[in-house]
């Protein structure tokens, strides 16, 4: 990324597997936080699953972290499809 926001979903996600079919069209924005030096993860309202954060599911901006794993599904049920493993540069 470049510093800019970015809305990630399924069709993004469609290289990474088949799992990326349990995700919205827009699941999730990853955006610079206010001093432009941490990233931010905000699950989108109208997503269908719940964007989990290592298995956590949080409705409010998440800050990320090296080796967060993100993905798609269930937190209460300990559903998670798409399991992506966060890498800062």
């Amino acid at each position: 990324m470049c510093n800019i926001s970015t809305k990630v979903g399924k069709h993004i996600c469609a290289p990474l597997g088949d799992d990326s079919r349990f995700m919205s069209a827009v699941q999730f924005t990853v955006h610079p936080d206010s001093d432009s030096k941490e990233w931010v993860l905000q699950h989108h309202s109208d997503a269908k699953n719940q964007t989990l954060v290592n298995g956590d599911f949080n409705e409010g901006p998440v800050l990320l972290k090296a080796g967060d794993i993100v993905g798609v599904g269930n937190a209460a049920k300990g559903i998670v499809k798409l399991p992506m493993t966060v890498r800062l540069v």
